[in-house]
């Protein structure tokens, strides 16, 4: 298997359990079991497959050959990341939202770079099976801290 195999099979699985802890974190129960299907359809699917084609292949490389190979990549990117910033929220959230995409937009023109379309699709798709995933079903429990002076670690004297 190629180095960058590898390389890209590794970012998809990344991506996957980022976008999963993400949603479980986030936004647990916004999908419903009988819409997980058609939002895996869309979201999985169809959403990576159109945004790939724009974001990386079209301004990703024309934007290249104007700006150069390290400017291009960015400024698609900030662009995808603007569209990924949901309106109705604080400015805080929002640019939450912004930073978070804008880092799934440099990791998705990298893989890109590696496999091309096939590649930047594939990576951007495992992360929202990740998220889609995440977003199904109850939030993670959180992991109790043993705090001293309390029944998880009480004090011993």
């Amino acid at each position: 298997m190629k180095d960058d195999t590898k390389l890209l099979i590794g970012l998809g699985v990344g991506a996957a359990l980022y976008g999963f802890v993400k949603s479980k974190v986030f936004t647990p129960g916004s999908i419903p079991r009988e819409k997980l299907a058609s939002q895996m359809l869309n979201g999985c699917v169809v959403g990576p497959l159109k945004e790939e084609i724009l974001f990386r292949k079209v301004y990703n490389e024309n934007l290249g050959a104007v700006m150069g190979d390290a400017w291009g990549p960015i400024a698609s990117t900030a662009y995808f990341a603007g569209g990924h910033v949901p309106d109705k929220h604080p400015a805080h959230v929002k640019m939450a939202y912004f930073a978070d995409a804008f880092v799934g937009g440099l990791v998705y023109s990298f893989a890109h770079e590696l496999g091309g379309l096939p590649g930047s699709v594939a990576v951007h798709a495992a992360h929202n099976v990740g998220v889609n995933l995440g977003a199904c079903g109850p939030k993670l429990a959180p992991v109790p801290v043993p705090v001293p002076g309390t029944a998880l670690a009480p004090v011993r004297r």
